[in-house]
């Protein structure tokens, strides 16, 4: 069941960055063309260390990668909290969550920007890959929400989000029907997050995985800023459940 929503998810992260490239014309003339800045680490190969140094220069480095995250668009898990500052937001821990270390998230078959390198994640998101930043789940994983991000137009700006979502659907709606999924629903709608009203795609299911069936909900939020896109989606057994989830992001001051 882990592996089947991760895929659904997955699903639902690339189609919403890709479906806006290939309908252009939807989206105000949105194209595959990106630019994306590399996050470049500083290092001094010229200087002479001591062991004591370079540990002391070890720890230095892990702090500054993280400072060039936050700088960037990529966000930083510290602990029970994920902290996006390009984007602003912030994810506090739900009681009964917690987030996904690499290996799983790699397990699981999401593209985590902690486990590529640099240039791998440029080049994912060049082509259009979604890179996920931050996974929060419960113990089952039938209830999470995730983080991921990608690259746009820089045209494209966050009142651009309906005319994206609008050029997603029918992609989503063909994938999953495809897929068999039953009773499917995929519409744009409205859902509160971060204090404020935000055009978001609603979809729901029916799934069917070894003779057992699963009512599957998810909402998901596109946050679009220069360039890039920050997709949040939260996936439930029920409405209140993705209300609870939605409703643990803060606005960064």
């Amino acid at each position: 069941m882990k592996k089947m929503i991760a895929t659904v998810l997955t699903m639902m992260m690339v189609f919403s960055v890709t479906a806006c490239g290939n309908n252009a014309e939807d989206t105000r003339d949105v194209t595959d063309e990106t630019v994306i800045e590399e996050v470049n680490e500083s290092e001094d190969a010229d200087a002479e260390v001591t062991e004591d140094d370079a540990e002391a220069e070890d720890a230095d480095a892990e702090v500054e990668t993280d400072a060039e995250e936050q700088d960037g668009v990529l966000g930083v898990v510290d602990g029970d909290v994920y902290t996006n500052a390009f984007f602003g937001i912030k994810l506090n821990a739900v009681d009964g969550y917690s987030f996904l270390g690499d290996d799983v998230i790699a397990q699981l078959g999401y593209m985590s920007a902690d486990v590529l390198g640099n240039n791998e994640i440029t080049e994912a998101m060049e082509s259009g890959e979604a890179v996920t930043d931050c996974v929060l789940a419960d113990e089952t994983f039938d209830n999470s929400v995730n983080v991921t991000l990608s690259s746009v137009d820089a045209e494209v700006t966050q009142d651009d989000a309906e005319a994206v979502i609008d050029a997603t659907l029918p992609v989503l709606v063909e994938t999953y029907e495809g897929m068999g999924f039953e009773n499917l629903v995929c519409e744009r709608g409205t859902t509160t997050f971060l204090g404020e009203e935000f055009p978001c795609i609603n979809l729901s299911f029916v799934l069917t995985q070894d003779d057992v069936t699963y009512d599957m909900t998810m909402v998901e939020v596109i946050l679009i800023k220069e360039g890039y896109t920050a997709t949040i989606t939260a996936q439930a057994g029920s409405d209140e459940e993705i209300a609870a989830l939605l409703g643990a992001f803060e606005a960064l001051d």
